[in-house]
């Protein structure tokens, strides 16, 4: 049986052209006494004595110097300072075309406000599964018909949400709906610097 003893930041002063500088070394303990170090978390390992393993106040050391210098940049390269995710309730306005094809995205906007956005790829994941928005081709996107019926797709988001709403529009082929919804953002480098101080 193995396990991994402790883990342990340091740094390597961008050695090699490395542009992490910090790394993080497993030490593991086998069923026979011996023992081997991981230092770069890569399943790469060196034989080590038991005289090589460093004390605990040293790990502690070490971390607290990994966490000082996440505090002063917001980067947290080895994943250490947990901060969760930050979830936020965005409206969106969206615009389709009815054709033979379906409902046809045309563009997206935040609160209905300022130039649309043509391409799904550059709005966020969570306004695209919200509507259920598939490729058509290399230039278009539409409303998948596997999941919505073709001629009562946005009749059925509205009843499924009560925030989801139709808006007039002046073409008869142009649907304009405006809905709130959940978008997850990472952290940011702000909240990632307190949480790191606290741990320093």
């Amino acid at each position: 049986m193995e396990d991994i003893m402790f883990s342990m930041p340091w740094h390597c002063d961008f050695e090699d052209g490395c542009e992490q500088g910090w790394h993080q070394s497993n030490y593991w303990v086998y069923d026979d006494g011996t023992y081997t170090v991981d230092n770069y978390s890569d399943g790469d390992h060196d034989p080590i004595e038991e005289s090589d393993l460093p004390s605990h106040d040293e790990v502690e050391l070490a971390w607290k110097g990994y966490c000082r210098a996440v505090a002063k940049t917001g980067d947290d390269p080895l994943g250490q300072v947990c901060v969760g995710p930050v979830k936020k309730n965005r409206l969106w306005q969206l615009k389709f075309a009815k054709s033979i094809f379906g409902s046809v995205f045309l563009g997206a906007r935040r609160r209905g406000v300022g130039p649309w956005e043509m391409n799904p790829e550059n709005i966020p994941e969570e306004v695209m599964e919200y509507f259920c928005l598939s490729k058509l081709t290399n230039m278009r996107w539409r409303v998948d018909p596997k999941i919505y019926d073709h001629c009562n797709v946005f009749e059925a988001l509205i009843d499924d949400d009560p925030n989801c709403r139709r808006q007039r529009s002046r073409s008869s082929i142009i649907i304009l709906l405006m809905a709130t919804i959940e978008e997850i953002t990472p952290a940011s480098k702000t909240a990632v610097k307190m949480a790191a101080r606290q741990r320093a």
